[in-house]
């Protein structure tokens, strides 16, 4: 395919794809903020406590109706998430997560004048010995009955209508697991979708990925959808994507993507890629074919996809040249099927923002790493445990990094997962690393800043990062005589912890940082921290004026 068609192709998919996305958007959050006479703030609110904490917020409801006083009910609600990724109150108490037990509301019935506004505060102590999310949302439901105002009045009305103020609370201090799976793949076509069909058409391929998180707090989805022909050569990167991109525990959200059906007749593959946090993503594929006439789905049924996982998630050894080591290795069927496993053994590779590198980009062997067996079946709820045996060559020192990749085998919907192998080889480590600034940028006073952390030993590190942003403040006399000397005052700071995926050596890695900051007119100076397990942190300086057209360097 050109590059110029190519380059039209994925303007169209960009194009629906925002269709889609701000469509499900407006769904689960607008339409909660403006409800049948009333207009209220916030519509969510997202926070990190700790177990022991207490939380609180004040929810402003505003009467929309300059004539009548409005009746509220102020409930709290358990939350749920359908399969678009919009929320839904469920009732109190029935979910895993519920907020319940430890949300107060003040007051729980609110009367609101004509045009007039109300508060109601919210508190959530949180108990010691609580870790995960949790996650709820204040109801605020028209009265069924008016208040002792008019009583008769408000019982003439024939609606009840209830919206949401909801909250999304993750409580550290305990194991935040992170877990999720491809719970299907489908491929249909826009027609069949009424929703879609007056948007795109009828000939459209909409491809939609169930991912199910199985974790103890929520995830934040990024998807790509690759579509590549029968010979492996890839036509084109689409984004994936539903809702707001956040998934609770135990909910399955469709992440879609929308293709406009004018795709060369043929065969073709269809790869979802779902980074979601942690430490691998989400990879899963089906294949569907293009007629010379319309657009051919091979599989109209949804296809499940298996889930299994393999133990333990990561393997750090040291090993010494030429000496035979093996370990044992435990997959697990997770799922309600039989399914059938292929192990190989490929090298470990991240891209610079630390994701794992998918085999279609990485596909060489390292034949000195052996999964024994390599092929094997599992029945459901069914664990195997397998051989890996490391046989380093006489003349390797340093640091080795293997994918050990399991896939499934002979499935219309593709499964994939693995765990990484980090492995040192030899006696001398050399632990060492370099930071630079690479771009700073001015958005409303705040800053945005990128840096680059290079490892430049031959072992993988795992780096923390903290800047620190300072303002110059100059020399004055006070108005009692006393001088004031010139100063680095510090305004704010943030900071990074430890990467969850290693930085192998020789490799790059991507560092960012957002400071909200009300930057005046001065002299500034930003200050980065990146401690990596060497002897002594990388530390840089920058220098910068604000107010003037350049940055000024100082390294």
């Amino acid at each position: 395919m050109g590059a110029d068609k190519q380059r039209r192709l994925f303007v169209k998919i960009f194009f629906f794809w925002l269709i889609i996305t701000a469509f499900f958007i407006i769904v689960s959050l607008e339409v909660n903020a403006l409800s049948q006479g009333f207009r209220f703030d916030p519509m969510l609110i997202e926070r990190t406590l700790a177990p022991g904490d207490n939380f609180s917020y004040t929810i402003y409801v505003d009467n929309n109706d300059d004539f009548n006083p409005l009746f509220l009910d102020v409930s709290v609600q358990d939350l749920g998430e359908d399969i678009r990724g919009s929320y839904q109150l469920l009732p109190p108490d029935t979910t895993s997560y519920s907020p319940v037990r430890w949300t107060t509301v003040e007051p729980d019935r609110l009367t609101i004048p004509p045009g007039g506004t109300r508060t109601v505060e919210v508190n959530v102590d949180i108990p010691r010995g609580v870790s995960g999310g949790i996650y709820g949302a204040v109801a605020l439901t028209v009265a069924p009955e008016r208040g002792e105002e008019s009583d008769e009045a408000f019982a003439r009305s024939a609606f009840t209508f209830r919206s949401a103020s909801y909250f999304e609370l993750v409580i550290t201090g305990g194991a935040l697991r992170q877990e999720a799976y491809a719970d299907f793949f489908d491929v249909e076509l826009s027609g069949d979708i009424p929703a879609l069909r007056s948007r795109v058409g009828d000939n459209a391929l909409v491809f939609s990925v169930g991912v199910t998180n199985e974790g103890n707090v929520h995830i934040v989805t990024e998807g790509e959808l690759i579509i590549r022909t029968a010979e492996g050569r890839t036509v084109a990167r689409y984004p994936l994507g539903g809702g707001r991109g956040v998934i609770l525990p135990e909910a399955t959200v469709a992440l879609r993507s929308v293709i406009p059906g004018d795709l060369p007749p043929g065969d073709y593959n269809a790869r979802a890629i779902v980074s979601y946090g942690g430490r691998r993503p989400v990879i899963s594929e089906v294949d569907f074919s293009v007629d010379e006439r319309r657009i051919e789905v091979e599989e109209t049924e949804r296809e499940e996809g298996a889930r299994f996982s393999v133990m333990p998630e990561e393997l750090d050894l040291n090993l010494r040249p030429g000496a035979f080591t093996s370990q044992v290795i435990e997959v697990i069927n997770s799922g309600d099927e039989p399914i059938e496993l292929q192990g190989e053994v490929r090298p470990l590779v991240f891209d610079r923002q630390g994701n794992i590198m998918t085999p279609e980009e990485n596909i060489s062997q390292m034949d000195w790493i052996d999964i024994s067996p390599d092929t094997f079946q599992l029945n459901p709820g069914q664990t195997r445990r397998l051989r890996l045996t490391l046989r380093p060559p006489r003349d390797f020192s340093g640091g080795y990094y293997a994918d050990l990749f399991f896939s499934t085998v002979g499935e219309a919907v593709h499964t994939e997962t693995g765990i990484d192998l980090l492995a040192f080889v030899g006696e001398e480590e050399i632990i060492s690393g370099t930071v630079e600034f690479d771009n700073i940028e001015e958005i409303e006073g705040s800053l945005n800043i990128d840096l680059s952390f290079v490892n430049s030993g031959n072992v993988h590190l795992f780096p923390s990062a903290e800047i620190i942003l300072s303002i110059f403040r100059p020399q004055v006399e006070a108005e009692d005589g006393r001088i004031i000397g010139a100063r680095w005052e510090r305004i704010t700071s943030a900071s990074l912890e430890k990467q969850i995926n290693p930085v192998l050596p020789g490799a790059e890695r991507a560092i960012s940082f957002f400071l909200p900051a009300g930057l005046e007119t001065g002299e500034y100076e930003l200050s980065v921290r990146v401690d990596y397990g060497g002897e002594e942190p990388e530390i840089k300086t920058i220098r910068f004026d604000i107010g003037e057209e350049e940055f000024n360097d100082e390294k």
